[in-house]
């Protein structure tokens, strides 16, 4: 017969001052893991088939005086105590920690760069002793103990998130990373791993071609190693939170939402110094005819496209070859100078930003690479475009699951962005007051905006919901633009 084991997850305590400097979110509990709250992760993680587990959240007093009355005397053996401060980074370790925990007859403490953090595995006596009448907790009463164990030691395993560095630490590893990829992080700085071995040196040779007036935005690259199986290069490390994490989380106003969009219209307005214009226009094709078309042709190929079309039988479009022509048409219209190349990243969306508001540092990791300096140059639209699919198109909202749909009485599919900022529309209305000093104009980012959203559905495949919601997305925008006087007629 497995133990019994109550989970005590404690969450009555508002977050810290270095919490709340970067994040717009009032308890440790509704910080955002991939597409999931950190509270629902740890109901999840905390069931295993070794012990048999009651999980608890406790969000204010009278529910930790109930507690103490009707649940502690119920027979559990074991209680863990889980600040909600307090993180696993996966859920094999924090299985791991509880089956070795309740075999101890002794209380068991973690211990995280040489303090005791405030999660523990202890007797329901011991926490009944500890929750006082008022419903509040002992602290001392519970942590100080002669007899604590320290079972587990690996710092980078367990964070506290109310202290800044961990907070940066917790939400740096959580980064997608591709399969083909591997990130490790070390003190100082990341190794960068790869199998594929051509993109990692792309990737560092990247560096040199960036012009002298812009190299303080970018990490620079050192220690590029090429082996047998893989090669891989390492990067400083910056305690920053990426753009994307601060956009979907943080406390943005028009005041720290202008200082980020002038720094990085400063980095825009001076590479577009250095223009060359190309003869035949050929990157404006392939970045916006070639790739678009070539992607769409991989998505009808693949098993699961019938349930795009369905989706897409929903509504007024009816098909993707429908989509594609007005697509098509639109680039006819749109008015840049389709010939016209400058110093690229080539893929500046929000989650390869790192910005911090005090400071107003910003820096751009992960460059798509390039051998040469002419490969260091895109079409000076698409830079752009990125950075508008980040802000204007929602991206970071349908990648982290942010989202729903809902069917209208019209049976037509809705996609509802998750968006707390009441403050959304002034800060996207202040990006687009921006855009003539990018010498673009909105109708067409919009337009060139939509191929990426276009263009990322076959990337996706293994998550229908996420194709789903980046579809919808790609047609909210270009219904939009029919409904303009140059793109609709």
């Amino acid at each position: 017969m497995s133990e019994r084991v109550l989970i005590v997850y404690y969450d009555c305590e508002n977050v810290s001052t270095d919490f709340r400097s970067l994040l717009a979110i009032e308890k440790y509990s509704q910080t955002f893991w991939g597409n999931k709250n950190v509270v629902d992760l740890a109901e999840d993680w905390s069931s295993s088939s070794s012990y048999d587990s009651f999980f608890i959240h406790i969000k204010n007093q009278e529910a930790l005086v109930k507690l103490k009355v009707d649940l502690l005397p119920t027979g559990f053996k074991k209680v863990v105590f889980w600040n909600s401060r307090v993180v696993f980074q996966g859920a094999e370790i924090l299985q791991r920690l509880l089956v070795k925990a309740i075999l101890y007859e002794d209380p068991v403490y973690l211990n995280q760069k040489g303090n005791v953090v405030p999660f523990c595995v202890v007797s329901s006596k011991m926490i009944g002793a500890a929750i006082t009448s008022q419903g509040e907790v002992d602290f001392t009463t519970l942590f100080e103990l002669p007899s604590k164990k320290e079972v587990l030691k690996n710092e980078n395993n367990i964070l506290d998130i109310s202290k800044y560095d961990d907070l940066i630490q917790f939400f740096q590893n959580r980064r997608n990373v591709r399969f083909f990829n591997e990130i490790n992080a070390q003190k100082y700085h990341y190794e960068k791993k790869s199998r594929e071995k051509i993109k990692i040196k792309l990737e560092y040779m990247f560096h040199k071609f960036i012009p002298e007036e812009l190299k303080h935005y970018f990490v620079a690259p050192s220690k590029y190693i090429s082996q047998e199986s893989y090669s891989s290069y390492c990067v400083e490390k910056y305690n920053l939170l990426d753009v994307s994490i601060q956009w979907l989380f943080g406390d943005w106003n028009k005041a720290t939402f202008q200082k980020f969009l002038e720094n990085i219209s400063y980095f825009y307005v001076t590479k577009s110094t250095e223009m060359i214009i190309e003869d035949e226009g050929r990157d404006f094709k392939s970045l916006y005819v070639s790739k678009v078309k070539s992607r769409i042709e991989t998505l009808k190929r693949s098993p699961s496209y019938f349930k795009i079309e369905k989706v897409l039988s929903l509504t007024n479009w009816k098909n993707i070859d429908n989509v594609m022509a007005f697509y098509l048409r639109c680039l006819e219209k749109v008015k840049v100078n389709k010939k016209l190349l400058v110093f690229s990243h080539g893929d500046p969306c929000f989650s390869n930003i790192l910005y911090d508001k005090r400071t107003d540092i910003l820096k751009f990791i992960d460059p798509k690479g390039a051998e040469t300096e002419s490969e260091s140059k895109l079409h000076y639209s698409y830079d752009i475009a990125k950075l508008s699919h980040s802000i204007l198109g929602d991206y970071d909202f349908i990648n982290n699951g942010l989202f729903k749909v809902e069917i209208m009485e019209d049976l037509f599919p809705k996609l509802m962005i998750e968006d707390s900022n009441r403050e959304r529309q002034e800060l996207k209305q202040l990006f687009i007051s921006y855009l003539s000093r990018l010498d673009i104009d909105y109708e067409d980012l919009r337009v060139l905006e939509s191929s990426l959203f276009l263009s990322m559905l076959p990337l996706h495949l293994d998550d229908d919901r996420k194709v789903l919601g980046l579809l919808l997305n790609g047609l909210k925008i270009l219904d939009k633009i029919k409904e303009s006087e140059r793109y609709g007629s």
